[in-house]
């Protein structure tokens, strides 16, 4: 696959879908928008249609990154032919399988658009979340005017767990600041100067500093045994 800023091009061999006449029914991909449950075929999967060429078939359209794609494709034999599902997420590095099941018979079809919809819904929201890191917060950072916030002190191996898990972003102001968070999670925290605004679902690592460092000052093993600091976990 090729990645062209937020597009992802997908070529030859990402997303192989069989041969047709080893399907039991038409092969065909969409870029998922939405889960129509009470529907019983292909119809409750909306969203653009993708173009799928070639025996075997394969998907040659773009995508945006990070796209849900539901696909049917050919799991059977020319004698004994077959029909599968499933949804990937396409990103700038990979495509990640989330569900593979069939779509045969009338119960393969319900069961599989009952799981992909809860899969689709929980991985979408799952998408749009972000998990920040920062050494202040501020009501200015909220994207909307009404909002419920929880803030607790977390300890140092609950951050890590965090940053372990998930992709946190950022928003370390000071270079000095960013190098000590580094040597107390043992991971690199990069200095960004940005401006974040946080919607519901988001959650925001602050570092407090206790005490005031010389700028630069990189502790030993012992000084950061003693370092005064807390951190909060605020979500919205």
């Amino acid at each position: 696959m090729l990645v062209d800023g937020n597009v992802v091009i997908l070529e030859k061999g990402d997303l192989d879908l069989g041969r047709p006449r080893k399907a039991k029914r038409t092969v065909w991909a969409k870029e998922l928008e939405r889960v129509d449950v009470s529907k019983e075929n292909g119809f409750a999967f909306e969203g653009r249609f993708l173009r799928v060429t070639g025996d075997p078939a394969w998907i040659d359209d773009k995508v945006h990154v990070g796209a849900f794609v539901v696909a049917t494709f050919a799991s059977g034999s020319t004698k004994h032919p077959s029909t599968g599902i499933a949804l990937v997420r396409v990103t700038a590095e990979k495509i990640e399988q989330l569900y593979v099941g069939s779509f045969d018979t009338k119960s393969d079809r319900i069961r599989a658009i009952k799981e992909i919809a809860e899969i689709f819904e929980r991985e979408k929201n799952k998408k749009t979340s972000k998990t920040y890191i920062a050494n202040a917060f501020s009501l200015n950072m909220l994207e909307t005017e009404e909002a419920t916030i929880s803030i607790k002190v977390v300890d140092v191996d609950t951050v890590k767990q965090i940053i372990a898990n998930e992709e946190v972003e950022s928003a370390i102001g000071h270079e000095s600041t960013a190098k000590i968070l580094s040597q107390l999670l043992g991971t690199e925290v990069k200095a960004e100067r940005k401006e974040i605004k946080l919607k519901k679902g988001d959650r925001l690592i602050v570092f407090q500093l206790l005490q005031r460092l010389p700028e630069g000052t990189v502790l030993s093993e012992e000084e950061l045994k003693q370092l005064q600091f807390k951190f909060f976990l605020v979500q919205i």
